[in-house]
C-alpha cells in the first residue's frame, strides 16, 4: 500500500481484464497485479454501489475510505441511487415503536437506543420518544427537560438547545409536535433543447436538500381547560434559527383545550402534508403548519421572545359524529396516525354484540387538508369514512379491553390490536389482523403505549443542521 493512501487491504479486489490471446493473458496478469477496485472510475463506481441490494449496505460504505465517504456523501451520488429506486419502484419499508423503542416489527434499529435508554434510566434520567419524521425520532429527556433528534439507522444524535420550562398545569405535560421539510423531493427540470426546435425538454428530477428545515412545536396549556379557546400560547424550535420561540397563535374557530367531560388533547403530534395534527378524545383534530411561519429578524438569541410569527394560524377539523345505533356501546375511542404521509383518524367500537369490534377510518385528501388549512378548518364526515368488522365471536368472548397499535406500514390491509383479559389476569396480547378478511393471528412480542411510525427511506436522512445564534441579550 502506498504511503499516505487511505485505502483499506482488507477490501482490496483484483479486477481481471479478459482476453483469448496468451499475450492478453500475460496483460491481463499484469494489469491485475496494478489494478484494483480504487481504481474503478468514480462515474462507474458510482453506477455499481447505486445498484445494490439494500440502502444498509451502500451506506456501509462509507466506511470503507476517505474517498468512499466523500463519493457517497456527494449530492450526486445520493441523488442517482434514489432515482434508481424511483425507477424500481421500491417499497419504502418501516417498523412500529412505543415510546420506550419497543419495536413491534423487528429490525433491531432500536436495540442499541433501548440500551441507552436502560443506561440513562439507571442514573435516574427518563428519556421517552415523542413524534418522528420518516427515519428521524424526537426524544425527550423528561428529567432534564432536553430535546434530541436521532436516526436509529445512522446513530446520528443532535441536541437541541435548552428551552424555557413551563409549569405543568393539571398533571400534563405541553402537546409536542415535530415536523421537517423533505430531505429530498422529485422535481420537474426544463432544459432548453440544444437544436434548431425551440421546445423544451420536461423530465424528473432529484433534489437534494442537505440544509433541510425542522420545526419542533410546544402548545403550552392554557390556564381555563374549560374555556373555548381562540388563541394558544406555543413555544417552536427552529433549525435555520437555533433557537425557541414563543409566540401567541390565532385560533378562529375556537378550541376547548381539555374538558373534563368533553375532550382531551392527545400530547403528541403527527406530520402530514406539511402540518402537524393533534387529535381529541372525542375526534376533533386541531392543526397547524409550523413550516409557514415566517422567519423574523432579531437582535436577540434568549430561549424564548416575544417576537411572534406572523402569517399562520390554527385550524380545527370537526368529526361529523353519528348517532349510535348500539345502545349497549362499551367504548368508543379515537387514534390518530401518518400511514406512508396520509392522515388517518381512526375509531374503535367495542359493543356487547357478537360481531364484536368495528374500526371506522377517515381520511382527508391532500387537497382536503389544504384547503382547510387556508380556510380555518373543515369537517371529517360519512364521505371520509371506512368501516370494518375487525372480532368474531371467539376473540370477543376473551375480550375485556383493546386498544388500537397503529397499521402495519408494510402492508395496507394489516393492522396490530392489543387485547387484555383482567377476567383471568391475564397479560396484554398482540394481535394482527387483515381489515378486509378479519383474519387473526397471535403475535409473539407484546407491545404497549403510543405507536409512531418510523419510515426508512432509500437513503437515510441526515440529523438536521442546527444553526447557531450568535446574538446576546
Amino acid at each position: 500500500m502506498r504511503g499516505g493512501d487511505d485505502r483499506n487491504p482488507a477490501i482490496e479486489s483484483k479486477i481481471p481484464v479478459p482476453t483469448d490471446s496468451s499475450d492478453g493473458l500475460r496483460r491481463s496478469k499484469r494489469l491485475a497485479s496494478s489494478t484494483n477496485i480504487y481504481d474503478i472510475p468514480k462515474e462507474l463506481l458510482v453506477e455499481i454501489l447505486c445498484r445494490l441490494p439494500c440502502a444498509k449496505s451502500v451506506y456501509r460504505c462509507k466506511s470503507v475510505s476517505k474517498s468512499w465517504g466523500s463519493l457517497t456523501s456527494d449530492s450526486y451520488f445520493v441523488g442517482r441511487l434514489l432515482w434508481l429506486q424511483r425507477d424500481n419502484q421500491t417499497l419504502i419499508p418501516g417498523t412500529i415503536i412505543n415510546q420506550l423503542g419497543d419495536e413491534l416489527l423487528t429490525t433491531d434499529l432500536f436495540a442499541t437506543f433501548r440500551r441507552f435508554f436502560e443506561f440513562e434510566h439507571k442514573k435516574g434520567r427518563l428519556i421517552v420518544l415523542l413524534a418522528t419524521w420518516n427515519d428521524l425520532v424526537l426524544c425527550e429527556d423528561i428529567s432534564l427537560g432536553e430535546y434530541y433528534i436521532y436516526n436509529p439507522r445512522t446513530m446520528q444524535l443532535v441536541n437541541l438547545p435548552p428551552i424555557h420550562q413551563c409549569r405543568c398545569i393539571w398533571g400534563c405535560r405541553p402537546a409536542v409536535g415535530f415536523i421537517c421539510e423533505p430531505y429530498y423531493k422529485e422535481e420537474e427540470d426544463r432544459l432548453a433543447d440544444n437544436s434548431d426546435q425551440k421546445e423544451e425538454e420536461e423530465r424528473k428530477v432529484i433534489k437534494i436538500d442537505a440544509e433541510y428545515k425542522c420545526k419542533v412545536v410546544r402548545i403550552l396549556h392554557p390556564d381555563d381547560k374549560e374555556k373555548l379557546c381562540f388563541e394558544f400560547k406555543i413555544q417552536v424550535f427552529s433549525s435555520e434559527i437555533g433557537e425557541w420561540r414563543e409566540s401567541l397563535v390565532s385560533c378562529p374557530r375556537g378550541f376547548i383545550y381539555s374538558g373534563i367531560y368533553s375532550r382531551l388533547v392527545s400530547r403528541f403530534g403527527f406530520a402530514s402534508n406539511g402540518m402537524l395534527y393533534w387529535n381529541a378524545t372525542d375526534g376533533d383534530l386541531l392543526g397547524l403548519g409550523p413550516l409557514m411561519i415566517n422567519k423574523k429578524s432579531t437582535t436577540t438569541c434568549s430561549s424564548t421572545t416575544a417576537n411572534g410569527d406572523s402569517g399562520y394560524q390554527f385550524h380545527v377539523i370537526k368529526l361529523v359524529r353519528q348517532e349510535l345505533e348500539d345502545e349497549d356501546l362499551l367504548s368508543s375511542l379515537y387514534y390518530l396516525q401518518v400511514h406512508h404521509g396520509r392522515l388517518q383518524l381512526v375509531q374503535t367500537v367495542e359493543n356487547e354484540d357478537p360481531s364484536g369490534v368495528r374500526l371506522s377510518v377517515w381520511e382527508l385528501k391532500k387537497e382536503e387538508l389544504e384547503q382547510m388549512a387556508v380556510q380555518g378548518g373543515g369537517e371529517l364526515g360519512q364521505k371520509h369514512r371506512k368501516t370494518y368488522n375487525l372480532m368474531d365471536q371467539v376473540y370477543y368472548h376473551e375480550l375485556t379491553s383493546l386498544e388500537y397499535m397503529g397499521s402495519d406500514p408494510n402492508d395496507l390491509d394489516t393492522c396490530f390490536v392489543s387485547l387484555t383479559d383482567y377476567h383471568h389476569d391475564r397479560e396484554p396480547v398482540t394481535y394482527k389482523c387483515n381489515i378486509h378478511t378479519g383474519e387473526w393471528s397471535e403475535m409473539e412480542t407484546t407491545f404497549t403505549g403510543l405507536a409512531l411510525q418510523v419510515m426508512f427511506p432509500w437513503w437515510p436522512t441526515p440529523v438536521p443542521t442546527i444553526s447557531v445564534c450568535s446574538h446576546t441579550e
